[in-house]
């Protein structure tokens, strides 16, 4: 028999979803979180989805240890970035200050602004982007505790931050599908 659209089995044990996507609390408050699943659902859209996907949207839900596991490489990636580009371009500006204190007149004849420029566009296009990663990282462990996304912008607030870090480190997502998706833990 064809499947309907909304037909949705679990990749691992076989168990019919769909019913409760539709309606958790219909099948007597049963759901299924099998902890050792990996998440994935088989005849509809996988419930995991690319982590580099993940930084640039700020729709769907993001559970605890996908939300800590994409904070991780993001963090990782930026570390990388500083010392590729930051280090040695730091070696360059300080080489040159060095230069100007021993040799004004020398200095200030070869001086050119192109590595203070290229380092300043470098460095704006890191941090919006970084930016926007974590708040498309924020928005989404929001949706999974049944927030808005806007709450992301509570990052920027000093002392709330910590409280919303916390918040969305540490608290279990809703159970079942919500207004922002599926349930990340299948």
């Amino acid at each position: 028999a064809p499947r309907e659209a909304t037909d949705f089995r679990c990749s691992k044990c076989g168990r019919l979803l769909s019913a409760m996507l539709r309606n958790p609390v219909s099948t007597g408050g049963s759901t299924h979180r099998p902890r050792s699943h990996s998440g994935t659902v088989s005849g509809g859209k996988a419930s995991e989805v690319n982590i580099v996907k993940r930084l640039f949207t700020a729709q769907g839900r993001l559970g605890r240890l996908q939300y800590f596991l994409a904070n991780l490489i993001l963090t990782g990636v930026l570390t990388l970035l500083s010392f590729v580009i930051l280090i040695p371009m730091m070696n360059s500006f300080t080489q040159a200050a060095i230069d100007m204190q021993l040799n004004p007149d020398a200095a200030a004849a070869g001086f050119s602004f192109g590595p203070f420029i290229l380092t300043g566009i470098l460095v704006l296009g890191v941090s919006l982007f970084s930016t926007w990663s974590f708040c498309c990282l924020a928005s989404q462990r929001s949706h999974d505790l049944g927030l808005p996304g806007t709450y992301c912008l509570f990052s920027f607030v000093p002392l709330l931050n910590l409280y919303w870090a916390l918040r969305w480190w540490f608290s279990p997502g809703q159970v079942g599908a919500n207004t922002y998706g599926p349930d990340p833990l299948g």
